[in-house]
């Protein structure tokens, strides 16, 4: 199933690390309206690269396949944060 709309967002940490740019959504510059511009405009002219990244995205099978992708994340995290002394 592929997607109905564009993943676009910005390049702060949460969102960079689950999107490659060019590949999957486009990401724009955090904070700044002449990245976002840019990245718009860029698009607008480039219509096929929106038929291209919307074949890239992986949609979740179901809402338990992204709470576990998130707990296993966390895990990771709680993990090296608990082996710091």
């Amino acid at each position: 199933m592929q997607p109905d709309c564009l993943f676009i967002g910005s390049d702060s940490k949460g969102i960079a690390e689950e999107v490659i740019n060019g590949v999957d959504g486009f990401l724009f510059k955090s904070g700044s309206a002449s990245s976002l511009a840019d990245l718009l405009q860029k698009i607008l002219l480039n219509p096929d690269s929106i038929d291209r990244i919307k074949k890239n995205i992986q949609m979740p099978q179901t809402f338990n396949v992204v709470v576990k992708q998130v707990n296993d994340k966390y895990l990771v995290v709680t993990k090296k944060i608990s082996t710091i002394k």
